[in-house]
């Protein structure tokens, strides 16, 4: 398998920590970024050398997943989950860590040279210390999209080192992730509603967003703006998730309801029907937050608050992985979470630090600076920072914000965020290499020497002034920024389409 660039760099960075004396390191690994690619690259690597690797995961599905794809990668595995026989041959075995908690003195397992842990935000629970004090180990890996508690604190009381790996805003650019688009209210009516372990109190929440105005208001919109895409649905307790499905089932749309007490078999049979398109609607509490790989997902719903960055950016990154045909993801966001964290591209800045909570800082300065969001008359944009629409140019009279500012009626409108985009600058090596292969594609193609100097000024914002290169085969990133060029005029060209639509109407 061919990695791309920045995983052969996560790789080399955990070397290079390893050799500093970092033997607790954290590998942040957004959605879409292809953590299972790096991971399984780095046990296959240790398992020629023959260390004992030892995999530890929190859901059998990601064991199943794991397991498939290491042996397509030629490393040989056991596998120690309830229901499983474990074949202690190999130098790898992958491990639920409820199982391996419970037989933690069975002699059959080997001791381990390496833990490598997925979803390690769990990393600190007394369960997964329990099972990591116990072997013996020499280094341990650890690799999340969200590098933080759930209360956002951080994970410098187990961990030395934190690598980012990608950010979501370059994965985006380069075709890896889809591009999102926002709809949401500008806050949920959450008076009254207590905190509790740094979110909201669970049961005072599920009786706010059990509404029967609310659970409705799900319905009507994800036929307003979810366009029939394949949707997943987030809810605050099994109950409300089975009321919102039965809501969608009332409407004549295919949807389906899934908590941790269903059936092995139904809840295979259920996803199998949703990837085959027979089933639209999944609704879920707390189930697919993680662990989950549908790339056909292109809406998700959140008809939960949350106070958590983790969980949000948890639940908004389903959606977020590229399939055939998806250009974008609808994020219908019920619960205000969008102003709460911001969109998620600017969540760049992960810290260790056991008594920072992790933030959207931009956001945090927006929320300070911006009094509450203007919702267009017109075409019913959602934005901040300016009186005029920057999707349609309409100026609002103060009679229509007065009106418009509040969303008594709850109706939804596309947000539109307007941030500034930084720009790291390239280096001399990374033009060239990026130039050359802009050359190879255009050979490829018969595009003339134009179509080369204007892609380059795009990805870098200058002319290839000095730039010399011969032509060579483009590689997955510079393809995938070029898909996703083309996605986003299509996207700006519909996006136009509907606004002129929208305006005429």
């Amino acid at each position: 398998m061919e990695l791309r660039n920045y995983q052969l760099s996560a790789l080399e960075s955990i070397s290079s920590e390893y050799k500093k004396g970092h033997r607790h390191i954290l590998v942040c690994s957004p959605t879409g970024s292809g953590k299972g690619v790096i991971l399984s690259e780095m046990i296959r690597r240790a398992s020629l050398k023959g260390s004992e690797v030892l995999f530890l995961v929190h859901r059998r599905e990601i064991v199943e997943q794991v397991a498939t794809h290491l042996e397509n990668m030629l490393v040989k595995n056991g596998v120690i989950m309830a229901g499983e026989i474990h074949d202690s041959r190999h130098n790898v075995s992958v491990a639920t860590i409820q199982t391996l908690a419970r037989r933690i003195k069975q002699k059959e397992y080997n001791q381990a040279d390496i833990i490598v842990v997925d979803e390690a935000h769990h990393a600190v629970s007394a369960e997964y210390l329990k099972v990591i004090d116990y072997f013996k180990k020499n280094l341990v890996v650890g690799f999340t999209a969200t590098p933080c508690r759930k209360t956002g604190l951080g994970l410098g009381n187990f961990f030395e080192s934190l690598i980012v790996v990608e950010t979501i805003q370059n994965l985006t650019d380069q075709g890896f992730i889809v591009p999102i688009r926002y709809f949401a209210p500008s806050t949920p009516d959450l008076k009254g509603v207590k905190m509790k372990a740094g979110d909201y109190d669970e049961k005072q929440l599920s009786e706010k967003m059990m509404d029967g105005q609310l659970v409705g208001d799900v319905v009507t919109n994800w036929i307003k703006y979810g366009e029939g895409r394949q949707t997943i649905c987030f809810t605050t307790t099994v109950a409300h998730s089975v009321a919102v499905c039965e809501a969608f089932r009332e409407s004549g749309i295919p949807a389906e309801h899934i908590d941790g007490t269903t059936d092995k078999e139904e809840r295979h049979d259920i996803l199998a029907r949703y990837r085959f398109g027979d089933v639209r609607i999944l609704t879920n509490c707390a189930v697919f937050t993680e662990g989950v790989d549908i790339p056909d997902i292109a809406c998700v719903i959140l008809a939960r608050p949350t106070k958590s960055l983790s969980l949000y950016m948890q639940m908004v990154g389903r959606g977020m992985r590229p399939a055939k045909w998806k250009e974008d993801m609808v994020l219908i966001d019920h619960a205000g979470c969008c102003f709460e964290h911001g969109p998620v591209h600017e969540i760049t800045e992960w810290s260790l630090d056991v008594t920072k909570v992790a933030a959207n800082e931009k956001n945090e300065e927006r929320k300070k600076s911006n009094k509450k969001p203007i919702k267009c008359p017109k075409c019913h944009c959602v934005y901040t920072k300016q009186l005029k629409c920057p999707s349609c140019g309409n100026i609002p009279t103060a009679e229509q914000l007065g009106k418009d500012v509040e969303y008594i009626d709850g109706e939804l409108g596309e947000v539109c965020f307007k941030t500034k985009e930084v720009k790291v600058k390239a280096s001399k090596l990374e033009k060239e290499h990026w130039h050359s292969q802009l050359q190879g594609y255009a050979k490829e193609k018969g595009y003339k020497e134009g179509w080369i100097f204007h892609k380059y000024r795009s990805k870098f914002g200058v002319k290839p002034v000095g730039i010399c290169t011969t032509p060579s085969k483009p590689g997955p990133e510079v393809l995938g920024w070029i898909r996703n060029q083309e996605i986003k005029r299509r996207y700006e060209q519909n996006t136009s389409k509907r606004n002129q639509l929208s305006v005429e109407g």
